[in-house]
């Protein structure tokens, strides 16, 4: 038996929200409200993570010793028990009893059980605030989901921020509505009449403003990529071609090279291509993946938009052998994937594709196919050799210096140097950062992320940062230098 007090300090050490509503009632309400303020760092801290209970196998049972969690249960219900149970990492339900278990080394068949497995996620958008808005979108909804259709979850893209995904909402014409969850996830609707709740989730609409745009503009261009559709079922139906020991990447790359595969059925290495998917089944382990367009960001790869020391080699072709594909930078416009590779010692040849990644290449022989995309070609720069005069018997004081600019340009993406900054500024865009960094002697390399950028001498060291950046300072030879009357060398004099 517990006392108010302590019946309160128990619910307050459990770290429930559920908890601290049932504490602010048992307690007199100066001592309530004190232990709440008292407490709030405690709740902050708390947001950022989230214990999920997820099925794990259908038709399959976790061996080894087990605890009765309730009997009588539904699958939400022995979930929500497994969560609330610091005993319970993995969960067989069958016939409506739910046993917890704290391993599932090994399992074994059993029809009509379902296994489910708790986890603690990082949520990197713990509030998905109204305020997460940009021009042309208005949050509709928050923590529901569209109900309507059946949408291609992510179609919009996978691991992107609020900001990114309300952006293509707004560049893919049949996207009406973007649902964005706690795993980054952007899904566009046509329609959203009906929804759900979804927690940690948030649905934006476009704007008035935005459905009357002038319909002169051209199309925008797309790029063609497979994404996940649906798990643990697959496609019924004659499969159009197989691919046996793939991966789940080089699934989806077959799929998105040949013209019969709009859905594919991939499980334990064997992927399986499918003009339609009209009807699914069950397949615990199975995944079904879908082929789909989505907007780009640079539309357009004119073999004319090369630099100088830079010229075009190969037009829709990529290089055959293996890159370590982005290693110049992902995002990048086509001079700033030229200058990356440039700047390169070893890089003679620069791959970018339209949605802005860039891969260098030591050589190119060989090449194959691969729509919307460019390679570049390192040359090098020649100067005929002049009749020379005799030699002058004076030196010149000085060279002139090299005419150019210092320019500061994206490097890595989803990426951040590591290491203790130089500077810190807040509150600020990306374009002021780049600037601060032109302006700071000591910044060579910056971080960027959320509106903070930091400051580096160096990068030796990066680590994986979902929304960031890492920018980089260069000097950029002018194409035209101004040739002062001074810039003669011994040996040559202006005539």
């Amino acid at each position: 038996r517990f006392s108010r007090e302590s019946a309160s300090r128990q619910l307050l050490a459990c770290r429930s929200p559920i908890g601290w509503i049932v504490a602010a009632l048992l307690l007199p309400s100066t001592a309530a409200a004190a232990s709440l303020r008292a407490s709030s760092a405690a709740l902050s801290e708390l947001a950022d993570v989230n214990i999920e209970v997820t099925q794990y196998k259908a038709d399959r049972r976790c061996m080894g010793e087990a605890e009765m969690l309730g009997s009588g249960m539904s699958k939400k219900a022995c979930k929500q028990a497994c969560s609330k149970s610091e005993k319970c990492n993995f969960a067989n339900l069958k016939d409506d009893q739910c046993m917890s278990l704290r391993t599932c080394d090994e399992m074994s068949d059993d029809p009509g059980c379902v296994t489910f497995y708790k986890t603690e996620i990082p949520s990197e958008n713990p509030t998905l605030a109204p305020t997460m808005t940009i021009a042309g979108m208005e949050v509709y909804k928050v923590n529901m989901k569209c109900a309507t259709g059946q949408p291609i979850f992510g179609n919009l893209g996978e691991d992107i921020s609020p900001t990114r995904c309300q952006k293509i909402c707004l560049e893919t014409p049949n996207c009406s509505f973007a649902f964005y969850n706690d795993v980054r996830q952007c899904t566009s609707f046509e329609t959203c009449d009906d929804v759900r709740q979804r927690r940690e989730s948030i649905v934006w609409k476009k704007s008035a403003a935005t459905t009357t745009t002038a319909p002169t503009m051209a199309p925008a261009e797309a790029t063609v990529q497979v994404h996940q559709y649906a798990m643990n079922k697959k496609c019924l139906g004659e499969a159009e071609e197989v691919w046996s020991g793939s991966s789940k990447k080089a699934c989806r790359e077959e799929c998105i090279q040949h013209e019969n595969c709009n859905f594919a059925n991939y499980e334990d290495g064997t992927c399986e291509s499918f003009l339609t998917c009209d009807n699914l089944a069950a397949d615990p382990g199975g995944l079904v993946l879908a082929k789909m367009e989505v907007p780009v960001v640079n539309p357009t790869l004119t073999p004319t938009a090369s630099i100088p020391g830079m010229e075009v080699y190969k037009v829709n072709m990529k290089c055959a052998t293996e890159p370590n594909f982005g290693d110049l930078g992902d995002g990048l416009s086509a001079q700033e994937c030229q200058e990356s590779c440039s700047s390169s010692s070893k890089c003679n040849f620069a791959f970018y594709d339209k949605g802005g990644r860039c891969t260098s290449f030591e050589t190119c022989d060989q090449v194959r196919e691969r729509r919307n995309t460019i390679v570049w070609r390192k040359i090098a720069v020649t100067t005929v050799a002049p009749t020379t005069a005799a030699p002058t018997t004076e030196a010149p004081t000085s060279a002139a210096p090299a005419e150019g600019t210092i320019q500061v340009h994206q490097y890595k993406d989803g990426k951040a140097c590591v290491g203790k900054p130089e500077e810190v500024w807040s509150g600020i865009s990306r374009n002021a950062c780049k600037q601060k960094c032109l302006d700071a002697a000591g910044c060579k390399y910056a971080n960027y992320d959320d509106s903070r950028c930091e400051s580096f001498q160096s990068c030796d060291e990066v680590e994986n940062s979902h929304d960031g950046v890492i920018l980089y300072k260069t000097f950029v030879p002018a194409s035209n230098p101004t040739l002062e009357p001074t810039a003669s060398v011994p040996g040559m004099e202006v005539f």
